[in-house]
């Protein structure tokens, strides 16, 4: 018997339908190419893509613009003493998570809690158990301690930082500083910080009047920094602050101190409901003492408010 070989031929694919299907998918590739270029051209030209500012989001990411606060002006007393001015404070601040001494060879955290509360209490008006009680915080990142952690002088400062206890650290503030207290309140009046802005603003008294010389200008400072936070050529823009003008009283601080304290001796020996004393020069009509009781402490804030015999 003789087998009989069969033979397979592949079929072909006719030459035309090769060439349709290439030049199908150049134009394929071609247009998609060719949307992209319109794409990127819109984009760049117009700064926009899908509806949103490109540029103005860059710049949310990328510029700062932060404000500097100017001192405020001085209130003078007619022969040159100071009866407002702004001094530095410092608030305490306690970082209590483990988690700000990661990729630190030196801890940034409390370490040891009973300690550091033992070494704050010789300096805060708080016993070591109601610091170390704030320190437990096991949730927060950083504590504060309240109004008794916040206007620190600068001697206060000094002795918390000889202490070198980790984690413990201490911002400064500006505040408002009556040297003399309860004196001439009403008429000096106060100044209080905006909690949003926090620049220093006049409640009341002299303080208000004048507000808008003694505020003095806020400075400016805004710039473009990279990824790695380095500020980018050519935009950094910088506008010094400009210090408040004083004010200068007619009240003279000898004769305001007599008036005090006689309106204290009055104020225990009658009771009265409410009390005024002005004194006055005849001849030009400038004060020279002004005071009320019920009166107050302007730096404190201790007795605003507060009537008669309560």
């Amino acid at each position: 018997m003789t087998k009989r070989r069969i033979k397979f031929k592949k079929p072909k694919l006719p030459i035309k339908q090769n060439k349709i299907g290439a030049v199908l998918l150049i134009l394929g590739f071609g247009l998609l190419f060719f949307t992209l270029v319109l794409r990127y051209s819109y984009i760049m030209l117009t700064g926009h893509s899908s509806g949103e500012d490109l540029i103005l989001k860059a710049n949310e990411k990328y510029l700062v613009n932060s404000q500097e606060q100017p001192e405020r002006g001085k209130i003078y007393d007619r022969n040159g003493k100071i009866l407002a001015e702004d001094v530095e404070r410092y608030k305490l601040v306690a970082i209590v998570s483990k988690k700000a001494s990661e990729g630190s060879d030196k801890p940034k955290n409390v370490t040891d809690k009973k300690k550091t509360a033992k070494k704050l209490a010789t300096v805060l008006d708080m016993s070591a158990k109601e610091i170390e009680s704030k320190l437990n915080n096991k949730k927060a990142f950083q504590v504060e301690f309240g109004q008794k952690g916040t206007d620190l002088t600068y001697q206060e400062k000094e002795k918390i930082e000889k202490m070198n206890l980790p984690g413990i650290t201490l911002y400064p503030e500006t505040e408002r500083f009556y040297p003399n207290g309860n004196f001439a309140s009403h008429l000096i009046g106060i100044a209080q910080k905006d909690p949003d802005s926090g620049e220093l603003k006049g409640a009341m008294g002299v303080e208000k009047i004048f507000d808008s010389y003694l505020k003095g200008q806020k400075g400016t400072l805004s710039y473009i920094h990279d990824i790695w936070g380095y500020i980018a050529p050519n935009t950094k823009k910088e506008k010094t602050p400009k210090r408040g003008d004083d004010v200068h009283l007619t009240i003279d601080s000898n004769i305001q101190v007599f008036v005090e304290e006689a309106l204290d001796s009055m104020v225990d020996r009658y009771k009265p409901k409410d009390l005024f004393a002005v004194v006055m020069d005849a001849h030009t009509g400038e004060i020279l003492a002004f005071s009320q009781r019920p009166t107050f402490n302007p730096e404190t804030g201790k007795d605003f408010g507060k009537k008669m015999g309560e």
